[in-house]
């Protein structure tokens, strides 16, 4: 029987806008009540602190996920799978968002012939975008919708270089995911958008070539640029170049939720927060996605 330990976050109505978790979050909630709708917390901090559960009015919650390397070639312990399930169930989330990326790396033959044991990198990283990437993905998708019993939000993450196999674009391998397996799409933004300017890749053309109404969730946060490279950057405000994609995904296709992550910093400004929160509800107005 599921435990909620939130108000369940609800699929009707108009879209939904929420942040990211951090430890502004709560004074926030208290000081302004209403101008969000929920709050999206990491698997990986409820795994260990349940700050994120005492927030104020109850608030709903998304869980959000970058443990179960979905691209790697070894599934995570059973004991975070477990855990994982646990908290998709206590939470009463309709479904789970995880990077299309991997953790854990399995033991294979290094430069040299020898062994090169088996490896926990300690954060997701962008996978070889290839076809046998692509059936690990379709293959996890469908080991832990069925595990989990809720749909699965695959999210693409910021790319700083093509490595090593690479034989398509992002926009190319979450088309080959979809079209094999019911995974339903977490576009984060700000990832899409550094990602095809470190590629050399057209922004606006990638994303209209993706499988639109596969989306259900975007991210939006800031980046950075050094050296000549993009980088992702929580602690900054999304550039006009980010806004401008999230109006083109909104007057593609209806979104069910839009979260801000600026959850790098407890000290984010909370006048540039609000100005956020003003500028996508205006977007979303403007694309008629809000009452």
């Amino acid at each position: 029987m599921k435990s909620a330990v939130a108000a369940p976050f609800s699929l009707v109505g108009p879209t939904k806008l929420g942040l990211s978790y951090s430890s502004y979050v709560g004074p926030f909630l208290a000081d302004h009540p209403g101008e969000i709708d929920y709050v999206e917390v990491p698997f990986e901090l409820v795994h260990y602190d349940r700050r994120p559960l005492g927030l104020p009015n109850e608030m709903p919650l998304l869980l959000h996920s970058s443990s179960l390397s979905l691209a790697g070639d070894v599934p995570p312990e059973a004991e975070i799978v477990d855990s994982v399930a646990a908290w998709v169930s206590k939470t009463g989330v309709p479904w789970l968002s995880e990077h299309m990326a991997f953790v854990t790396s399995g033991s294979s033959a290094g430069f040299d012939g020898s062994e090169v044991p088996l490896y926990d990198v300690g954060y997701s990283v962008n996978p070889p975008l290839n076809v046998e990437t692509a059936h690990r993905v379709i293959s996890a998708v469908d080991r832990y919708r069925r595990r989990l019993g809720v749909p699965l939000l695959l999210e693409n993450p910021p790319i700083y270089f093509a490595p090593p196999g690479t034989t398509m674009t992002p926009t190319e391998f979450a088309n080959l995911v979809c079209a094999a397996c019911p995974a339903r799409l977490l576009v984060d933004l700000a990832h899409f958008y550094l990602s095809c300017r470190n590629l050399g890749l057209d922004p606006v053309s990638e994303l209209l070539g993706l499988p639109l109404d596969r989306i259900d969730q975007l991210h939006i946060s800031g980046v950075s640029e050094r050296d000549g490279a993009w980088w992702d950057d929580h602690t900054v405000r999304a550039p006009d170049e980010v806004h401008d994609l999230l109006s083109l995904v909104l007057r593609s296709t209806p979104v069910a939720a839009i979260t801000l992550e600026y959850n790098w910093s407890g000290n984010f400004p909370i006048p540039a927060l609000l100005g956020e929160i003003e500028r996508v509800r205006g977007s979303l107005a403007v694309a008629g996605a809000a009452v």
